[in-house]
């Protein structure tokens, strides 16, 4: 099962209590607002790191209220999600099914939403920013501990442009481990294939119906060992991309 990263809050999850405003729609244009600053700097980064971030921004979302729901769905979009980023075909879709409205489970998938529409705008080579920055937003939004919050962010952030500043040849970039968006620790960028192997080993696509068998990866033409992560085959196709 997918963990939640060590540097989400662990207060977050243990608050049970609704200090904000809710409603289904207008949530999304009223009292959310996103925050220019943290969209320009999310547009200087590769779009891999983007992605990073929101799935890492999603997970103080799903910490938020995770004692508050009977499902480990939202995990295991997590787990597909960032799957995704290590290559699209680990993946054809992930979701939420059934009725996710209210102020517990509506932000879960407002977040979601965000979050699809950010790895969308990645698979398509075009700008993840915007998007990204919304899933942020809204994490800011109902954590009351914010401030715990935009510590982990601002210092991120300051982490993803050192190590993976937008590259006009290669907007995607490298694969970006969850490990280095824990500012808490040193990390390394030679470390990568590790800490992703580590990750891959982790999953199971048995159990996670959003995670395609490896019969299916070599059907999409995975060209190397499903679930196994060689980071010059990675490099290697963004360069012929």
């Amino acid at each position: 099962m997918y963990q939640i990263s060590r540097f989400v809050d662990q207060s977050v999850a243990l608050d049970r209590s609704i200090r904000y405003k809710w409603d289904e729609w207008g949530s999304r244009f009223g009292p959310i607002r996103s925050d220019e600053k943290i969209g320009q700097r999310l547009s200087h980064l590769t779009h891999r790191a983007v992605g990073a971030f929101a799935v890492s921004a999603a997970e103080w979302v799903v910490s938020r209220y995770e004692s508050m729901i009977e499902t480990t769905v939202p995990r295991l979009c997590l787990e597909a999600a960032s799957a995704q980023l290590v290559d699209f075909r680990y993946s054809s879709y992930w979701d939420l099914e059934g009725d996710w409205s209210g102020p517990i489970k509506g932000p879960i998938r407002v977040a979601f939403d965000f979050l699809s529409l950010t790895l969308e705008s990645i698979s398509r080579a075009a700008d993840p920013a915007a998007d990204a920055t919304v899933v942020s937003a809204l994490a800011y939004y109902v954590i009351n501990s914010s401030d715990s919050y935009k510590r982990w962010e601002l210092s991120s952030l300051d982490r993803l442009k050192t190590l993976y500043p937008f590259d006009s040849q290669d907007t995607l970039g490298g694969v970006v481990p969850r490990e280095a968006l824990d500012t808490g620790r040193p990390f390394l960028v030679d470390e990568t294939e590790t800490l992703i192997n580590r990750f891959l080993a982790s999953v199971d696509h048995l159990n996670n119906p959003f995670l395609n068998p490896p019969q299916e990866m070599l059907k999409r033409g995975f060209s190397t060992t499903p679930y196994v992560f060689n980071n010059q085959e990675d490099m290697r196709v963004r360069r012929e991309q």
